[in-house]
C-alpha cells in the first residue's frame, strides 16, 4: 500500500489503486482521459510517496477508525449529560428554569473536561504501535459520571 507524506514524513492518506510504476504507466497518456483520482495521483511528487507494508497499512486505518470513533464517543457522552441546546441556552444566558450550576464558565469547563479526554487518548493512539494497543485505548476510555460533573460544576 502507498501513502501520500507531507515534507515532515507525517501519513496523510493512503493511495488506493497506487502501484509502483503508477506514473510511468501513465507518463504518454492523455490527461483528458484520466480520472480524478489518477490526476491527483499524478500530481503528487515522488518524494510524498512511500510504500508501506499491510501491517503499518491495517495500523495506520485502525488508528484513524479509532480517532474517528473517540470523537464521536466523546461527543455522545458529553450530549448524554449536557446537549446542544442546553449549552446554547446557557451560551446565550436564556437559562431561566436551569440549575444554577450551569453557568457559562461551568459549561466551559465541562465542555473543556471532554476535549482533553479527546486529545489524551487521541495522542495515545498515535503511539499506539499495534492494532491491539489501539483496540485496548479504545476499549479502557473512561468518561466521568454525572454525577462527577455535577460535583465539579457545584464545586
Amino acid at each position: 500500500m502507498f501513502y501520500e507524506i507531507d515534507s515532515s514524513g507525517i501519513m496523510l492518506r493512503a493511495l488506493p489503486g497506487y502501484f509502483a510504476g503508477f506514473k510511468e504507466d501513465l507518463a504518454d497518456v492523455d490527461d483528458s482521459i484520466l480520472s480524478d483520482v489518477q490526476r491527483d495521483y499524478i500530481s503528487i511528487p515522488d518524494e510524498r510517496i512511500v510504500e508501506v507494508s499491510e501491517e503499518e497499512h491495517r495500523l495506520l486505518e485502525c488508528k484513524a477508525e479509532a480517532r474517528v470513533l473517540l470523537s464521536q464517543r466523546c461527543r455522545t457522552e458529553r450530549a448524554a449529560i449536557l446537549d446542544d441546546v442546553k449549552i446554547l441556552n446557557v451560551l446565550t444566558g436564556a437559562t431561566a428554569g436551569y440549575p444554577s450550576y450551569l453557568t457559562a464558565a461551568n459549561v466551559a469547563a465541562f465542555i473543556e473536561t471532554y476535549k482533553k479526554i479527546y486529545h489524551s487518548a487521541a495522542a495515545e493512539i498515535a503511539e499506539a504501535d499495534t492494532v491491539e494497543s489501539v483496540v485496548a485505548i479504545v476499549a479502557g476510555l473512561r468518561f466521568p459520571t454525572e454525577a462527577e460533573i455535577l460535583a465539579q460544576m457545584e464545586g
